[in-house]
């Protein structure tokens, strides 16, 4: 039994072991399952978690999808555009290198076929700059030059200018205040014996000499004053601007200013109140001396008495009875008729010095360019001899060209006395040929002067501003750092800018450099189309410019004609002034003698017998005048010519007869005007009253 129980129980001990093993494993099998519960609920929550993240990243990427799609179906169709561009770009660049390559090939063979050449000119170039390098090498350290605004010969010369206007302008008011001086005092002395009645009856009535002389005086003054504003208000205006804009002619000035001086304008008016003032003192003074009696009666009539040429029977017995009348009047009446001839010669002296003014001023061109230069056009050129001597082949093949003259010229400056003077070298290399393109003469006797080795010919302007003749030694600067001084031969006429003529052989000496031309002067015939030779001749190489002697003459008459405005201002103004002169002179005349001429009247005298008796005196002392003023016109116009030129000009100074003729026809026409005004004043002469008394 213990067996059996052992052999029983031993099994179910083995197996309650085991069972309690496996009970032990299932209760540690529990535990885990737990375990792996809990574990597998806490992946469930992290797969959960997981999963939502996952499903927003997801929705994140299905959006970021969405939105990649509509990119790139934009930037599929901006491929596509892109793509249709950078095509059309491609052909246009593929048409480019097309054309690239060909101008490359003809650049190519364009260098090749010109390589040599530019080798050529490299190789020259390079010795030219080795030539430079060593002149550089060779030139001496520079001096510095400080020059003043007056070293400037624009500037300066403009000074002189201005120097030359105001010096003739303190002659010609001169004139004109003598003149107008004579003008108010026949003009007072007329108002005094119109009122000599007058006069007498305030005397008589107490009023004392000083009161009665005051009228007259402020009178005068008050007729000043008022003149001299209107005309210190034209004055200021009028004549400044017309000689300003006459010297824009030859100056770049800016707009004038006329700003109204006080102290100009006092001055004149002080002379202006002081010459009619006097003249109303000397013309009242003398009345007042007389007694009022005296006065208050006409003035008598001077008395007549024998003259010296009734000694000189052959011509005074060939006169009529009103010539005899006259030529005893005039010498009656010595004082009127010296002023008659006073005032009329001044005028007549300024007409003669204005025409003869012009003439000096509008002649220079036909001179310079007709007398003096006598070739019809100028060639500047640039090239070796060779080529010069090939351009005269060319310009003597045109047509209506007769012949070509090779010129060498350069700036020179003449030095003396500290001015220095812009002067042009003028060398011929044929100077047998250059009497047929200028004209080298004396401008007085027209001798020809001629070109010599020994020497060079300056022009006469240049000889009057440096005072040096033929013999003396003329002082030319070459260079900044050359002075030469060279020997003159002869002074010739010449009117506009300074030219030294001389030799190809001493222009070398002088200017150690070959004589080689640059400028070429050439003739044509009259009629030939010169505007077609000239376009022919600058169409040439190595010709720089083309210039015809009419556009010369043409421009200078313009720049001349601005000046001519002046003359003639100047003239009528004289010629006004003479009608002046001469209507109050004969005025007064008529005035004084109205007794007398109702006298002849009553005798029988017809007007134009009447008119004859006063006109004939004034026509005899305007004559006499006229004469007169015409003797010292002319020293007037070389002074005046002498004061108005300027450096680089000269005017003409003769003066041609028809100056004087229109001086003596004005001066006649104003006479015959003034005689006709007076000729209808004198018919309205009453007979009875004038005949009647005073009293």
């Amino acid at each position: 039994a213990k067996a059996g129980i052992e052999a029983i129980t031993g099994p179910a001990a083995v197996m309650l072991e085991e069972s309690k093993a496996q009970y032990d494993e299932g209760v540690q099998g529990l535990a885990a399952l737990k375990q792996g519960i809990a574990d597998g609920e806490q992946q469930l929550a992290d797969g959960e978690a997981e999963l939502i993240a996952a499903k927003e990243q997801l929705d994140a990427a299905r959006e970021k999808l969405n939105r990649g799609r509509t990119e790139l179906s934009q930037n599929r169709r901006a491929f596509e555009d892109e793509k249709a561009d950078g095509e059309q770009q491609l052909s246009d660049a593929l048409a480019e290198l097309e054309d690239g390559e060909a101008e490359y090939a003809d650049g190519k063979a364009e260098f090749d076929e010109k390589y040599p050449d530019a080798i050529a000119d490299i190789a020259d170039a390079k010795e030219k700059i080795a030539d430079g390098e060593a002149e550089l090498a060779d030139l001496k350290e520079p001096v510095w030059y400080v020059q003043s605004r007056e070293d400037n010969s624009g500037c300066s010369s403009y000074g002189d200018d201005a120097e030359k206007v105001d010096a003739v302008a303190a002659v010609f008011p001169v004139f004109f205040v003598l003149v107008a001086a004579l003008v108010c005092l026949t003009a007072m002395t007329r108002m005094v014996e119109e009122q000599r009645t007058q006069i007498g009856t305030l005397k008589a009535l107490g009023y004392s000499r000083g009161a009665v002389m005051s009228k007259y005086i402020l009178y005068a003054v008050t007729a000043s004053v008022v003149g001299s504003a209107l005309g210190l208000l034209i004055g200021f205006q009028l004549f400044p601007r017309v000689i300003i804009n006459a010297y824009k002619s030859l100056y770049q000035l800016p707009k004038p200013l006329t700003p109204f001086r006080w102290d100009y304008a006092a001055a004149c008016m002080l002379v202006s109140v002081f010459c009619t003032g006097l003249s109303a003192l000397a013309a009242s003074y003398r009345a007042m001396s007389a007694f009022p009696a005296k006065l208050m009666r006409p003035k008598s009539p001077k008395a007549g008495k024998r003259i010296l040429l009734e000694r000189i029977g052959f011509i005074w017995n060939r006169l009529n009875f009103t010539r005899k009348v006259t030529m005893r009047n005039i010498f009656r009446y010595k004082k009127r008729v010296l002023m008659t001839v006073v005032g009329v010669a001044g005028c007549t002296a300024l007409m003669l010095a204005g025409f003869g003014l012009h003439y000096a001023v509008t002649s220079i061109a036909p001179k310079q360019y007709g007398d003096v230069f006598v070739y019809n056009a100028t060639a500047a050129t640039d090239g070796s001899a060779q080529r010069q001597q090939e351009l005269c082949e060319f310009i003597r093949s045109q047509p209506g060209v007769t012949g070509v003259a090779q010129v060498r010229e350069k700036s020179v400056t003449a030095s003396f006395d500290g001015k220095q003077y812009d002067c042009t070298a003028f060398a011929p290399l044929e100077p047998d040929t250059l009497p047929d393109f200028v004209h080298l003469q004396e401008r007085s006797s027209g001798t020809p002067l001629s070109l010599t080795d020994g020497g060079v010919i300056i022009d006469e302007k240049l000889s009057r501003l440096t005072g040096l003749s033929a013999g003396d030694e003329l002082t030319l600067q070459i260079s900044d750092s050359r002075v030469v001084s060279v020997p003159i031969t002869g002074i010739m006429e010449n009117y506009v800018m300074h030219y030294v003529y001389m030799t190809p052989s001493l222009y070398e000496s002088l200017f150690e450099e070959d004589c080689t031309a640059n400028t070429l002067l050439f003739n044509m015939e009259e009629g030939a189309d010169r505007s077609a030779v000239s376009t022919a001749v600058l169409a040439q190489d190595d010709v720089l410019a083309v210039l015809l002697t009419g556009d010369y003459s043409d421009a200078f008459t313009k720049l001349t004609g601005s000046m001519s405005l002046i003359v003639w201002v100047l003239i009528i103004s004289a010629g006004a002034l003479a009608i002046i002169v001469m209507y109050n002179l004969i005025s007064i005349n008529v005035s004084e003698r109205t007794r007398e001429l109702a006298t002849i009247k009553v005798l029988g005298f017809h007007d134009r017998e009447v008119s004859s008796y006063i006109c004939r005196e004034n026509t005899l002392a305007s004559v006499g005048g006229m004469a007169l003023g015409l003797l010292l016109g002319v020293l007037l116009e070389k002074f005046v010519v002498n004061i108005a030129e300027v450096d680089v000009v000269m005017f003409a100074h003769d003066i041609p007869l028809s100056c004087f003729v229109y001086s003596a026809a004005l001066t006649l026409l104003f006479t015959w005007l003034v005689n006709t005004v007076v000729h209808f004043s004198l018919k309205k002469i009453s007979m009875v009253e004038s005949m009647k008394a005073v009293e």
